[in-house]
């Protein structure tokens, strides 16, 4: 491909004065004003050299907008600005078109290759944008304020959201309700086994457990609808589910009111996602955390709620408390279909006469068994013990009206 050297030889075209092409090149040159200046010695000094056709085409026309006449040749020099040229000088190849950039100057329309400044009329062109930009702003006076909706708008919509999800779900444990007091058919119970502390014991022993496990609750609940005329064999039927392998949401520190909203809706979710039973879903889902024992442990309050039909049991991991832990599970169930403790929360002592398996009894102390929502036999009026197992606790009779075994 042939190159092409620039010859510059101080020669001005007609209508510019040199001073003024002079200012043109040092503004072309962007400040280089003693190699401008050398330009006019009157000498041919090459401008660029080692150019496509292109590029000449770009700086022909270039020199062309500052005033200043140029001349081509072959390339016969090194690349240097400036420079002497000593051999003869030829008359201008044909040129193809130029790709360079170009642009327009703002203020005297000049036509020039993409730069800082104009090279006619020697407007900076950033600054001029700046000046004007500001100028127009001022022109247009202040921005308009953005309309925005008051926020007691956007707070009504959260607030008709909440309640529709409230509405939902106050209808859904309606349901529940209604359709688990029934008693037409047995309740399905799915047990959900949780290592609840990832200990190599409670592991061992969630893998013990199988569904004769907990047939001590069913025999209870079966005795005891006998014992009131329930025409049910089997009030629930329990099924062990595959071990689940992430932890509920813990309560709320404050138990205000839509904190407790928010983790009973949590809750449910994380109920929802962690059955783990292959077939249709349970009726009551009781999530049991088994701990290691350990001297001096005392374990979190368990918990069943009748609003989703859930429960959780904080248990121990040891096949000695294992009739205490279903102790446990049965108080927790009942509270699933309806059953109110029968203790005060203060001392946890049975309240009289509800909280009494054996109100009626002369002398009232020592009892021999528990009424299971009170979970403890009371043996004198400050003194109780946790019953061994479920054969020594009975469903009282307000217990039985709640969970609608009576009128």
């Amino acid at each position: 491909m042939p190159r092409y050297t620039i010859i510059f030889k101080g020669e001005v075209a007609p209508g510019f004065d040199r001073d003024r092409v002079q200012r043109n090149l040092e503004a072309l040159f962007r400040g280089r004003g003693r190699a401008a200046a050398k330009l006019f010695t009157g000498q041919p000094v090459v401008l660029k050299s080692g150019l496509d056709a292109a590029a000449v085409r770009q700086y022909q026309r270039a020199l062309a907008n500052a005033g200043a006449r140029c001349e081509i040749q072959p390339d016969q020099t090194p690349d240097g600005f400036p420079g002497a040229v000593t051999g003869p000088v030829s008359a201008s190849p044909p040129l193809c078109a130029s790709t360079v950039k170009r642009l327009l100057c703002p203020q005297c329309g000049f036509d020039q290759p993409e730069s800082d400044a104009c090279v006619r009329c020697g407007i900076v062109f950033a600054k001029y944008q700046a000046v004007s930009s500001r100028d127009r702003e001022a022109a247009a006076g202040p921005p308009l304020p953005k309309r925005r909706l008051p926020s007691g708008f956007w707070r009504a919509i959260r607030i008709a959201a909440l309640m529709l999800v409230l509405v939902v779900v106050a209808g859904q444990n309606w349901l529940a309700k209604a359709r688990s007091t029934d008693w037409d058919a047995p309740l399905t119970v799915g047990i959900y086994p949780i290592n609840a502390d990832d200990s190599a014991a409670a592991e061992r022993f969630i893998q013990t457990l199988d569904p004769r496990s907990f047939e001590p609750i069913t025999a209870f609940v079966r005795q005891e609808a006998r014992r009131y005329g329930l025409l049910l064999d089997d009030p629930f039927q329990i099924r062990l589910a595959p071990e689940v392998r992430t932890l509920p949401p813990s309560a709320p520190a404050d138990p205000n009111p839509l904190a407790v909203i928010w983790w009973s809706l949590k809750l449910r979710c994380w109920a929802w996602r962690a059955d783990t039973l292959v077939g249709d879903s349970p009726d009551i889902q009781m999530f049991v955390l088994y701990h290691e024992p350990r001297s001096g442990q005392r374990l979190k309050d368990s918990l069943g709620l009748q609003k989703g039909l859930l429960g959780v049991v904080y248990a121990y991991a040891d096949a000695d408390n294992t009739a205490r832990d279903n102790v446990v599970i049965a108080h927790e169930l009942l509270h699933t279909v309806g059953a109110t403790d029968k203790y005060d929360p203060a001392s946890g002592l049975p309240v009289f006469p509800h909280g009494f398996a054996r109100p009626d009894q002369d002398p009232l102390y020592p009892q021999q068994a528990a009424e299971i929502m009170a979970a403890r036999i009371p043996l004198a009026i400050h003194d109780t013990r946790m019953p061994p197992s479920l054969q020594f606790t009975l469903i009282g009779p307000q217990t039985a009206t709640e969970i609608r075994w009576i009128p």
